[in-house]
Protein backbone atom coordinates (compact mmCIF):
# COMPACT_ATOMS: atom_id res chain seq x y z
CA UNK A 1 0.00 0.00 0.00
CA UNK A 2 2.41 2.49 0.79
CA UNK A 3 4.12 2.39 -2.63
CA UNK A 4 0.66 3.01 -3.88
CA UNK A 5 0.64 5.88 -1.86
CA UNK A 6 3.69 7.18 -2.74
CA UNK A 7 3.45 6.26 -6.25
CA UNK A 8 -0.34 8.71 -6.12
CA UNK A 9 0.74 11.10 -3.76
CA UNK A 10 4.01 11.83 -6.78
CA UNK A 11 1.12 11.69 -9.83
CA UNK A 12 -1.20 14.17 -8.13
CA UNK A 13 1.72 16.14 -6.87
CA UNK A 14 2.99 16.68 -10.64
CA UNK A 15 -0.86 17.59 -11.54
CA UNK A 16 -0.57 20.32 -9.03
CA UNK A 17 -2.90 19.12 -6.12
CA UNK A 18 -1.66 20.53 -2.54
CA UNK A 19 -1.78 17.79 0.09
CA UNK A 20 -1.20 21.06 2.85
CA UNK A 21 -4.18 22.66 1.96
CA UNK A 22 -6.47 19.14 1.00
CA UNK A 23 -8.24 19.04 4.30
CA UNK A 24 -9.69 22.67 4.93
CA UNK A 25 -9.92 23.31 0.53
CA UNK A 26 -13.08 21.22 -0.64
CA UNK A 27 -12.09 22.41 -3.98
CA UNK A 28 -8.82 20.77 -3.46
CA UNK A 29 -10.55 17.51 -2.98
CA UNK A 30 -12.82 17.87 -5.96
CA UNK A 31 -10.12 18.51 -8.01
CA UNK A 32 -8.07 14.85 -6.34
CA UNK A 33 -11.03 13.02 -6.43
CA UNK A 34 -11.85 14.17 -10.72
CA UNK A 35 -7.99 13.92 -11.25
CA UNK A 36 -7.82 10.15 -10.19
CA UNK A 37 -11.19 9.49 -12.15
CA UNK A 38 -9.53 10.23 -14.88
CA UNK A 39 -6.27 8.87 -14.08
CA UNK A 40 -8.53 5.77 -13.69
CA UNK A 41 -9.70 5.96 -16.92
CA UNK A 42 -6.44 4.83 -18.58
CA UNK A 43 -4.26 3.29 -15.31
CA UNK A 44 -7.21 1.25 -14.04
CA UNK A 45 -6.08 2.67 -10.49
CA UNK A 46 -5.89 -0.33 -7.76
CA UNK A 47 -8.71 1.35 -6.00
CA UNK A 48 -11.34 -0.76 -3.62
CA UNK A 49 -15.01 0.53 -4.17
CA UNK A 50 -16.42 1.82 -7.50
CA UNK A 51 -17.35 5.60 -8.54
CA UNK A 52 -20.83 6.73 -7.93
CA UNK A 53 -22.76 9.89 -9.20
CA UNK A 54 -22.49 12.30 -5.75
CA UNK A 55 -23.15 16.15 -5.39
CA UNK A 56 -19.72 17.55 -7.41
CA UNK A 57 -19.62 14.42 -9.67
CA UNK A 58 -18.40 10.92 -9.94
CA UNK A 59 -16.79 10.05 -6.07
CA UNK A 60 -15.46 7.10 -4.70
CA UNK A 61 -15.21 6.77 -0.55
CA UNK A 62 -12.22 4.42 -0.99
CA UNK A 63 -10.16 6.54 -3.21
CA UNK A 64 -11.31 9.35 -0.61
CA UNK A 65 -10.13 7.26 2.58
CA UNK A 66 -6.57 6.59 0.64
CA UNK A 67 -6.33 10.76 0.17
CA UNK A 68 -6.70 11.71 3.38
CA UNK A 69 -4.47 8.41 4.12
CA UNK A 70 -1.85 10.18 2.02
CA UNK A 71 -2.38 13.61 4.16
CA UNK A 72 -1.39 12.12 7.04
CA UNK A 73 1.31 10.20 6.43
CA UNK A 74 4.56 11.71 6.91
CA UNK A 75 7.31 9.70 5.44
CA UNK A 76 6.18 9.40 2.01
CA UNK A 77 8.12 10.22 -0.90
CA UNK A 78 7.77 11.25 -5.19
CA UNK A 79 8.71 7.89 -7.01
CA UNK A 80 10.37 8.55 -10.37
CA UNK A 81 6.84 7.94 -12.78
CA UNK A 82 7.04 5.88 -16.64
CA UNK A 83 6.66 7.78 -19.44
CA UNK A 84 3.25 6.81 -20.10
CA UNK A 85 2.26 8.28 -16.69
CA UNK A 86 3.56 11.08 -17.54
CA UNK A 87 2.29 11.61 -20.68
CA UNK A 88 -1.37 10.59 -19.14
CA UNK A 89 -0.87 13.20 -16.80
CA UNK A 90 0.00 15.33 -19.29
CA UNK A 91 -3.52 14.79 -20.94
CA UNK A 92 -5.41 15.67 -18.19
CA UNK A 93 -3.56 18.65 -17.37
CA UNK A 94 -3.50 20.63 -20.76
CA UNK A 95 -7.45 19.62 -20.91
CA UNK A 96 -7.98 20.60 -17.26
CA UNK A 97 -5.08 22.86 -16.00
CA UNK A 98 -4.84 22.84 -11.92
CA UNK A 99 -4.47 26.25 -11.90
CA UNK A 100 -7.38 27.51 -14.82
CA UNK A 101 -9.95 29.39 -13.45
CA UNK A 102 -13.28 26.97 -13.01
CA UNK A 103 -11.43 23.95 -13.37
CA UNK A 104 -13.38 22.55 -10.53
CA UNK A 105 -16.92 22.94 -12.63
CA UNK A 106 -15.33 22.09 -15.46
CA UNK A 107 -14.03 18.91 -13.64
CA UNK A 108 -17.20 17.72 -12.40
CA UNK A 109 -19.24 18.43 -15.45
CA UNK A 110 -16.93 16.88 -17.76
CA UNK A 111 -16.63 13.57 -15.61
CA UNK A 112 -20.14 13.44 -14.83
CA UNK A 113 -20.80 13.37 -18.51
CA UNK A 114 -18.33 10.54 -18.70
CA UNK A 115 -19.79 8.58 -16.40
CA UNK A 116 -22.91 8.91 -17.93
CA UNK A 117 -21.37 7.58 -21.00
CA UNK A 118 -19.79 4.83 -19.40
CA UNK A 119 -22.49 3.54 -17.21
CA UNK A 120 -25.14 4.14 -19.26
CA UNK A 121 -24.45 3.77 -22.78
CA UNK A 122 -27.91 3.57 -24.30
CA UNK A 123 -28.71 7.07 -23.91
CA UNK A 124 -28.55 8.62 -26.96
CA UNK A 125 -26.84 11.91 -26.67
CA UNK A 126 -30.21 14.12 -26.57
CA UNK A 127 -30.88 12.06 -23.51
CA UNK A 128 -27.36 11.78 -21.90
CA UNK A 129 -27.59 16.00 -21.95
CA UNK A 130 -30.81 16.59 -20.77
CA UNK A 131 -29.83 14.26 -17.67
CA UNK A 132 -26.35 16.34 -17.32
CA UNK A 133 -28.22 19.30 -17.36
CA UNK A 134 -30.60 18.19 -14.78
CA UNK A 135 -27.68 16.99 -12.42
CA UNK A 136 -25.66 19.75 -12.88
CA UNK A 137 -28.21 22.66 -13.94
CA UNK A 138 -26.75 24.77 -10.90
CA UNK A 139 -23.36 25.01 -13.17
CA UNK A 140 -24.79 27.95 -15.47
CA UNK A 141 -22.48 29.55 -17.91
CA UNK A 142 -20.40 26.67 -19.32
CA UNK A 143 -22.37 26.45 -22.71
CA UNK A 144 -19.46 26.34 -24.73
CA UNK A 145 -17.31 24.01 -22.63
CA UNK A 146 -20.55 21.69 -22.47
CA UNK A 147 -21.20 21.66 -26.63
CA UNK A 148 -17.36 20.14 -26.38
CA UNK A 149 -17.75 17.47 -24.41
CA UNK A 150 -17.92 14.92 -27.52
CA UNK A 151 -14.61 16.59 -28.52
CA UNK A 152 -13.27 16.26 -24.90
CA UNK A 153 -14.24 12.89 -24.32
CA UNK A 154 -12.78 11.92 -27.73
CA UNK A 155 -8.90 12.76 -25.90
CA UNK A 156 -9.37 10.48 -23.68
CA UNK A 157 -9.79 7.62 -26.23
Amino acid sequence: MMCFLNWLYTVLNRMGINFANFVLDKNERIKAQKYCYLLNKFLNLPINGAFSLYINGPYNSKLADILYEITRCNNLSTVHLDSNVENIINIIINIFPYNKENVVNELEIFTTYDFLCNNYPNLTDSQRMSELFQLKGHLTGYSEFISNLNQIEQAFI
